[in-house]
Parts: structure tokens; sequence; C-alpha cells
């Protein structure tokens, strides 16, 4: 088995990794932009990522949290939350 020798730092980078790189064409003249990650997972239930996954496992914190707002998830599943989802007053 070969084993590694991991030298005492502190670690410094060969010259300036940056000085050869072109910055593209489009992106010189690009706008600034901004993405907003704000969709049905976070709006409708609040109750952050994996939501829809994690909504129809026992044990989970997601499933008590989904039968007392919104009934059990055979009669009332993901598929409905989405359906909820209204962004009317967002203005980006």
């Amino acid at each position: 088995m070969d084993t590694l020798t991991i030298a005492d730092g502190p670690f410094e980078l060969p010259g300036n990794l940056y000085d050869s790189s072109r910055c593209p064409e489009w992106f010189r003249d690009a706008k600034a932009r901004h993405m907003v990650a704000l969709g049905v997972r976070r709006a409708v239930p609040a109750f952050g990522d994996w939501y829809a996954m994690h909504m129809y496992e026992e044990g989970s914190d997601q499933l008590p949290y989904h039968l007392r707002k919104f009934g059990h998830p055979s009669v009332f599943g993901y598929k409905d939350v989405v359906k909820l989802w209204k962004a009317e007053k967002f203005r980006a």
C-alpha cells in the first residue's frame, strides 16, 4: 500500500493562475445577473430543500408538518402543493 506524504505548509500557488486565462468576450459585455432561488419548494411548504421527497417518508420532519398543514400525502401530494405556488407579487 502506498503512503502519501503531506508537505509542511503553508501551500503556495505556482504563480498567478489567472494570468494565463482569458475572459470570454460574451462575459465582458454581460449585464449583471442575479439568480432567484424561489420556487415551490421554498415558497409553499417553506420547509427547505428535499421537501418533495421527505414528505412521503415515515420518521422525517417533513411528514408530520405536511400532515398538519395539508393533510395526508396520499390525498394531498406534492403535485397538489405545486398548484398552490403563485408568484403574482414577484418583482425581479
